[in-house]
């Protein structure tokens, strides 16, 4: 619960400051989220897990990249948070290409296009 509060904390500031951000701000703000998808992404889904498993890294983390509940499971965690960033207009423009790259969509390839 006081996870819950500072996310609703944290989504109430952003929506507050949104508002009233010049363009400048928005694009900085849209920059940060898609280069925050990429990184998280990627520090989920690290090599060394596989090694400390006793895995061939390389065959391991080929498997992983074409497996599809992977990618699912990715997109549904990264749904509400995806939804919500969406609706603040902070997922678009350039930046859009960072979010394709994560592939956090719900299909697996990105965002949707809207």
């Amino acid at each position: 619960t006081e996870e819950a509060r500072h996310i609703r904390f944290a989504r109430d500031d952003l929506t507050r400051r949104l508002a009233t951000a010049s363009w400048r701000q928005r694009a900085l703000c849209r920059l940060t989220a898609g280069i925050g998808a990429v990184l998280l992404r990627t520090v989920l889904a690290r090599p060394e897990m596989y090694r400390r498993a006793g895995l061939d890294v390389r065959r391991a983390t080929l498997a992983a990249r074409t497996n599809t509940h992977r990618h699912a499971t990715f997109a549904a965690g990264f749904e509400r948070l995806r939804s919500f960033l969406h609706e603040q207009g902070v997922i678009g423009g350039p930046t859009r290409v960072l979010w394709h790259v994560a592939k956090v969509h719900p299909d697996g390839r990105g965002v949707a296009a809207t």
